[in-house]
């Protein structure tokens, strides 16, 4: 039984390593410059600890990103992932959120990685207010709710006058 789990769990862990290998591969990041016919577990991780300070913002970031891809965690979160990239790399992350099938949790300012979303949380003052479509819909919703709360601030304005004119005539 010991033996079986052994088995099952590192057979996993080289299937994480294969995922995470061809998920740095898409982002540009090639470990050993590709030289290494096989990457085993081991490999991953002497390359890592060996390689990871000489890397870039952005590779490092990369890194990151395909080892919590190559996880498949039912939820994602990402705090601004796309900060380090470079556009190459914020293109490659775009893609694999608008490919990701669990839950992603993402903040970011960045509209090209928001276009992936299919529901937006926003959060304004102390209000978190869910809008359930993408980007671009939420951006026209947002403006229409905007003018409708400019038209009633507008229609208050001449009654609010015409009261403070009254009580300053009396």
């Amino acid at each position: 039984m010991l033996a079986e789990q052994t088995l099952l769990q590192c057979d996993g862990l080289w299937t994480l390593v294969d995922d995470c290998v061809a998920c740095l591969a898409e982002s540009g990041v090639t470990p050993f410059g590709g030289n290494q016919p096989v990457i085993t577990p081991a490999t991953l991780l002497y390359w890592l600890d060996q390689q990871l300070p000489f890397l870039s913002g952005g590779e490092r970031q990369k890194v990151r990103l395909a080892l919590a891809f190559s996880l498949q965690p039912q939820v994602l979160l990402l705090d601004e992932p796309g900060n380090d990239l470079d556009s190459a790399g914020r293109a490659w992350l775009a893609g694999k959120l608008t490919a990701w099938r669990g839950c992603v949790l993402l903040v970011s300012h960045q509209p090209a990685l928001l276009r992936s979303a299919d529901g937006i949380l926003e959060l304004s003052g102390r209000q978190i207010k869910y809008y359930g479509t993408g980007y671009d819909d939420y951006l026209l919703i947002r403006q229409q709710e905007q003018q409708a709360q400019q038209q009633r601030l507008d229609h208050l304005r001449p009654a609010d006058h015409a009261q403070s004119t009254v009580a300053a005539e009396s």
